[in-house]
């Protein structure tokens, strides 16, 4: 059986952090952030650095194509 393919938005955050062991096990994931370290510095394994923020939606859509489901976590702190 294939596993499903996941990608999860915001990956070197806490919530994240917290998510991904569990979801290793179960996906086949596609991680991006804006970093590519957690909260304390240490690296993500996997992770895509990616501005999701750019408009240049074509640029983006690679990273969709294929997945099963988007599991959005990423955060941008009001100003």
């Amino acid at each position: 059986m294939t596993q499903r393919r996941l990608l999860v938005t915001g990956a070197s955050g806490y919530v994240s952090g917290l998510l991904l062991p569990a979801l290793r096990e179960r996906y086949t994931l596609t991680l991006v952030d804006i970093r590519e370290t957690d909260g304390q510095g240490a690296p993500v394994e996997g992770i895509r650095r990616v501005d999701l923020t750019q408009p240049d939606f074509d640029a983006l859509r690679p990273l969709f194509r294929g997945q099963d489901a988007v599991l959005h976590l990423g955060y941008v702190p009001p100003p």
